[in-house]
């Protein structure tokens, strides 16, 4: 299988992880780990090649995760599930864009600041969600938080 289809399936892998993540299942431990192969598949000096990564990644993640919009807005407006579907689908390419930016940086903080970047990655993950309105309840803070090993640090 080509090199580029690996990255690409690796990230998707890691926005699926949303799902286990995220209520009902809310396994909070696994978001630890979870974005590790989409971590994997970025390349030192290929930042927009690494910010689309990072977008694939979100937007499957919240696509997968959110996928009850579609049958709440069947539900609850006149609208037929196609319309439903398009809704969702702009939904998760809006709210995909901080992936890309923080996706596309990692690179750059590991040029800079060496292994720090292990932890600026997660800190500009949940400072970017500040960027968008936090409509439902699953973002990285607030799933990070619930794992309360991470305070022992």
């Amino acid at each position: 299988m080509n090199r580029q289809y690996l990255r690409l399936l690796a990230c998707m892998v890691s926005g699926l992880g949303f799902v286990l993540v995220s209520p009902p299942i809310g396994w909070h431990g696994l978001h630890w780990v979870m974005l590790v192969p989409a971590l994997l598949c970025l390349q030192a000096g290929e930042h927009r090649a690494n910010a689309k990564l990072g977008y694939l990644c979100g937007w499957v993640g919240l696509f997968a995760a959110f996928s009850w919009i579609i049958n709440t807005i069947v539900l609850f407006s006149n609208m037929p599930w196609v319309m439903g579907l398009l809704v969702h689908c702009i939904f998760a390419t809006a709210f995909a864009i901080p992936y890309a930016l923080v996706f596309g940086t990692v690179h750059w903080f590991r040029e800079r600041w060496g292994m720090a970047w292990v932890l600026l990655f997660p800190t500009m993950q949940v400072a970017t969600e500040h960027l968008s309105p936090a409509l439902f309840p699953h973002h990285h803070g607030a799933t990070m938080y619930r794992f309360a090993e991470m305070w022992q640090i």
